[in-house]
């Protein structure tokens, strides 16, 4: 099953149900989904991606078959001010040994979430906004 047939489809884990959502359908997507994406992360596989607003990072967690949690990744949202920034994460994650096209959609699923939280707006304000963003407002 392809989960990403094109650049502007993304997962959500839903009760491990893969459901893809378009650049409309996640800004439409209702506060309740949104707040739960951002408190309990997003499932894929063997991996856990969760929005630490504390220090404003997504964080990859990698889940053992014994259910131990490892830190994969760490993605610094306070570095990610510019568009090339951004890329330059979604490459480092495309890159990971065990990386894949699920990881990359959930990552961006959960990023355009953060926008949302923070700027009213998902990701595509890094690719429309020649200024540099400030995440911590």
């Amino acid at each position: 099953m392809t989960l990403i047939t094109n650049a502007t489809e993304f997962i959500k884990m839903s009760n491990h149900n893969i459901q893809k959502y378009t650049i409309a359908e996640l800004q439409q997507m209702d506060k309740l989904e949104r707040e739960s994406i951002l408190k309990n992360g997003i499932t894929v596989g063997e991996f856990h991606l969760y929005y630490q607003p504390s220090n404003l990072t997504i964080q990859i967690d990698k889940i053992s078959k014994t259910g131990l949690r490892s830190t994969r990744r760490e993605v610094d949202l306070e570095l990610c001010s510019t568009s090339s920034d951004v890329l330059e994460d979604i490459y480092c994650l495309h890159n990971l040994a065990d990386s894949t096209g699920e990881l990359l959609a959930a990552f961006l699923t959960l990023f355009s979430v953060a926008c949302i939280e923070n700027f009213g707006g998902n990701h595509e304000v890094f690719f429309r906004n020649p200024e540099k963003l400030n995440w911590k407002k």
